[in-house]
């Protein structure tokens, strides 16, 4: 297990801002050039590792929330922060660095052998098909983000109840609050003539991020499976491709809760189990399961 300090993080730091009371730092694989972009409040203590009571599928919701933030380049604050009433010390801003670096941690591994932090997604093996397929694309069309909010502010709402992780993860995304994701729904919902005149490469990465984060609800409703394929659809996505993506959506979840509890290394079999369990409620089949742990293990240097 390779607990991060500001020694073996520092190399990866491309780029780091003060603004106000936050540190904003951009991240660079060292072998990729992979970067990620992640911020921590100053004067802050130390992020402690993830307890084990944590909810592992809310963890792999604000997975999911890194992954939209980086397609679309969204950041978290809306509204330049207050300065500080005086300046940071040296000290404080590396404890920010490392800080934002846990939250990002989930997207890189550390190389026993080379000693140092790598793009997670250098080991291949360790991703899955909608992890692959989000990797290489960008949002960047105003319009094609806007659809994507749309219809992700559907599925939060399809149930009628828009609960707080639900909430959070919008807000995360678009700088909205629940009045934010009905607000976004105005417009009544996304026409078959809206979802066509997306960008064509852009629509299964859609589709598979709406899928997502149904799936991140646990409890998935048929409403939320109804506007789903409404948007498949829509899209011009042909069912049996629909029903693949579905299927890679599922399984994307249970990766990143898997990673999740990988983060510090060995996870506990009472951490194994609840991964396990809430793959079961998925519908992930147990050979499925297996093979999807066998990469995860892989990716963090343990043995099968």
């Amino acid at each position: 297990m390779q607990t991060p300090s500001y020694s073996s993080v520092a190399p990866l730091i491309r780029d780091r801002q003060t603004r106000g009371i936050y540190l904003h730092v951009t991240f660079r694989c060292p072998v990729t050039q992979n970067e990620a972009t992640s911020w921590a409040h100053i004067g802050a203590p130390a992020v402690p590792a993830a307890e084990e009571d944590e909810s592992l599928l809310g963890r792999a919701r604000q997975a999911l929330e890194r992954m939209i933030g980086k397609l679309t380049g969204h950041r978290p604050e809306t509204e330049e922060p207050a300065p500080p009433s005086s300046p940071p010390t040296e000290a404080e801003l590396e404890q920010a660095a490392v800080n934002a670096f846990m939250r990002v941690r989930s997207q890189f591994a550390w190389d026993e052998h080379a000693g140092r932090w790598v793009w997670s997604a250098l080991v291949e093996e360790g991703q899955g098909e909608l992890a692959r397929m989000l990797e290489s694309v960008r949002i960047t069309e105003p319009r094609d983000t806007r659809c994507l909010a749309r219809m992700l502010a559907e599925v939060a709402l399809a149930d009628g109840v828009v609960a707080p992780a639900e909430s959070a993860f919008f807000q995360s995304f678009t700088g909205q609050d629940v009045a934010g994701i009905k607000g976004a729904l105005g417009a009544g919902e996304l026409t078959a003539e809206e979802l066509s005149e997306t960008t064509p490469f852009l629509r299964e990465p859609m589709l598979g991020l709406a899928w997502a984060l149904a799936f991140t609800d646990q409890d998935l409703a048929p409403s939320e499976e109804a506007r789903l394929a409404r948007f498949a659809q829509g899209l011009g996505i042909a069912p049996e491709r629909a029903a693949l993506l579905r299927s890679h959506a599922r399984e994307y979840v249970v990766e990143e809760m898997l990673s999740e509890a990988y983060a510090d290394g060995a996870p506990s079999a009472t951490v194994r189990a609840e991964v396990a369990a809430a793959a079961r409620q998925l519908g992930v089949a147990t050979a499925d399961y297996d093979d999807i742990e066998r990469r995860t293990r892989r990716l963090r240097g343990l043995a099968d």
